[in-house]
């Protein structure tokens, strides 16, 4: 039986993944072929945005650096309401805590060192989302409060990363759970997929 849950909470974080990770990759399109440069020496970006079916759109420019980085974020997703409704069998709420954290820290410790505007979108896109779709409504409203105090810092793998690691402890905190040292990330949430043989080997 306990084999079951476990197996019924690994297949619905997977859906879930595979589900926000949908959404995110159809914003990013959308975004990318909305984007026009203007000018091969202009650092501007200017995009247009259907308002509705018929011929008014809405233009807006964009300050972006060419090599597709920049200090700032062009515009992100505004998060939602939660959809999910109520989780009250306690044993699998906890299960699938346990196994959203892994998944969240995970991601966060493999995502690239200094990532592109495009992918910094994707990984914030992909909390709001993740707050949004989690199969506990209730834990999702906890967790959507934090992320308005708590944003995530999607700049490199380390902000992210040590982001992921803050509001973990947040949340453990309201729960009267103990803190997490956030220096010991790496060697507590590996994830067995090594970039290089040397770190296969450490």
């Amino acid at each position: 039986m306990l084999h079951l849950r476990k197996k019924w909470v690994f297949v619905t974080l997977v859906a879930l993944t595979m589900l926000v990770l949908g959404f995110t990759l159809a914003g990013a399109g959308k975004r990318n072929n909305m984007r026009l440069w203007r000018g091969t020496q202009d650092t501007h970006v200017a995009f247009t945005t259907p308002k509705s079916k018929g011929t008014h759109f809405q233009t807006q420019d964009l300050t972006e650096q060419i090599d597709g980085k920049s200090s700032s974020l062009s515009g992100s997703r505004k998060p939602g309401e939660v959809i999910m409704g109520k989780m009250v069998n306690e044993t699998l709420k906890a299960e699938l805590g346990r196994s959203a954290w892994r998944l969240l820290h995970t991601m966060a410790g493999k995502f690239p060192i200094e990532p592109t505007i495009d992918e910094q979108e994707a990984m914030r896109d992909f909390v709001y989302l993740f707050a949004r779709l989690y199969p506990c409504g209730d834990c999702a409203r906890h967790f959507k409060v934090v992320l308005e105090a708590n944003p995530p810092d999607v700049t490199t793998r380390e902000t992210i990363s040590q982001w992921a690691c803050k509001v973990h402890n947040v949340v453990n905190e309201r729960l009267k759970k103990p803190i997490f040292d956030c220096a010991k990330l790496a060697e507590t949430w590996k994830c067995g997929c090594a970039e290089n043989e040397e770190e296969m080997s450490s």
